[in-house]
């Protein structure tokens, strides 16, 4: 059994680290397994040999193949001759001839779907196409009918419905809606002031009694820090 050059670089690995010159832990990270599954695959390769790196369904039949007798050439059909009747025309030349109900440029034309509208027009790159009456009779066009819209490479525009193609009539371009005007920046109101309270207002009460209080601490604090400073004076003198 001929072994890839990769099984051979593991059986290599396998006889560095049965013969002491690579650690297990090393062959494990050679081999991208686990320490575990390494000491696994170790001792299988001691037991049986080589034959250890090779995947067991290596040779074996798939399960879901066909047998030999089914995959077995069937040609000739039964009834058909083993050799061509006639010569190739050119024998270098593959190409046949294109189908009569085949439209190349029906086939490389670049489509889009538009609705029929209620008043049978169809609207494509701003404008609007009036389906006719013929069209709509015959090829069973109505309000909400999808259409098809066929720019060809020659820039002609075809309209199809079913696989019939439409005579519409072009009429105006869309108005273009006229832009509202921009809205007027809204400008900032001035705060309103806060109301003043009246005299007799409770708030003044007690704002004209804590600043009495805090006066008068203030006065007493500078009459005490000015009785010290002179008793300090007389004191020295």
């Amino acid at each position: 059994m001929e072994l890839s050059l990769k099984e051979r670089d593991r059986i290599s690995v396998l006889r560095q680290v049965s013969e002491g010159v690579l650690a297990a832990a090393d062959g494990a990270a050679r081999f991208g397994v686990t320490e575990r599954h390494f000491r696994r695959v170790r001792r299988r390769f001691e037991a049986a040999g080589d034959e250890v790196v090779v995947h067991g369904l290596r040779g074996r039949r798939s399960n879901r193949s066909l047998p030999s007798e089914t995959r077995e050439p069937c040609w000739p059909w039964p009834g058909t001759p083993t050799t061509p009747t006639s010569a190739p025309a050119d024998p270098l030349d593959a190409h046949r001839p294109l189908p009569q109900d085949i439209d190349l440029e029906a086939l490389f034309a670049d489509t889009d779907t538009r609705v029929v509208a209620r008043d049978f027009t169809v609207r494509f790159e701003n404008r609007f196409w009036q389906v006719t009456a013929r069209d709509a009779e015959t090829a069973g066009v109505a309000p909400g009918s999808p259409v098809v819209v066929e720019r060809r490479l020659s820039g002609e525009l075809r309209f199809r419905h079913r696989g019939c193609y439409l005579t519409p009539k072009a009429l105006g371009a869309v108005r273009s809606a006229t832009p509202k005007p921009a809205p007027a920046p809204a400008t900032a109101k001035p705060r309103p002031k806060p109301p003043k309270p009246g005299r007799n207002h409770p708030w003044r009460k007690h704002f004209s009694a804590s600043v009495a209080q805090a006066v008068a601490k203030r006065e007493h604090r500078a009459a005490h820090s000015n009785g010290t400073g002179s008793e300090q004076c007389r004191a020295s003198s």
